[in-house]
């Protein structure tokens, strides 16, 4: 048996090396007052533990950012695409607002592709200032317009259709 002093900052100890079955060598760490502390398979086994504990919840903590990140990516596409949408439908919507806007106050309304006018709906450029609220709200469904907020006013009314189809 082997047995050399080993010191460390805070305390000095023993270790004895002997050899063990089949040829392999144990550490025995002793410490000051001469108790043995940990072998160093034991300790081995503690820091090979301890390795596969980091990793694991390392693993768990990028899975959980990798889900919360696929999550965020996900809504800001649909975000993203919903603001799209909007923009090509005001896109569409130009050629027939400048049309609307230089027409005579007597001429016939351009609407955009594929709305079906309804009764109630103007036809004229004068009939969107004259529209009754009924009126209003008729064209602003067909027409697929957000709604006011609050109570809004006959003339708010007419003004959202009136900008939407450009004559005003």
């Amino acid at each position: 048996m082997v047995q050399a002093p080993v010191q460390s900052p805070n305390h000095a100890a023993q270790v004895d090396q002997s050899s063990g079955s089949l040829g392999t060598g144990q550490l025995t760490v002793f410490m000051p007052n001469g108790q043995p502390s940990l072998t160093l398979g034991a300790i081995q086994a503690l820091i090979l533990a301890a390795q596969n504990t980091i990793v694991a919840n390392t693993r768990a903590e990028i899975a959980a950012a990798k889900a919360d990140l696929q999550n965020y990516i996900k809504h800001e596409l649909a975000d993203l695409e919903t603001r799209v949408i909007a923009a090509e439908r005001c896109l569409k919507r130009i050629p027939i607002q400048l049309s609307n806007a230089r027409i005579p106050f007597n001429s016939r309304l351009q609407y955009p592709a594929g709305v079906e006018i309804v009764e109630g709906m103007p036809t004229l450029k004068r009939d969107v200032f004259n529209l009754l609220e009924s009126d209003c709200i008729i064209t602003a469904e067909v027409l697929e317009l957000p709604p006011l907020q609050g109570e809004p006013t006959l003339n708010q009314r007419r003004v959202q259709i009136g900008e939407f189809l450009g004559t005003v």
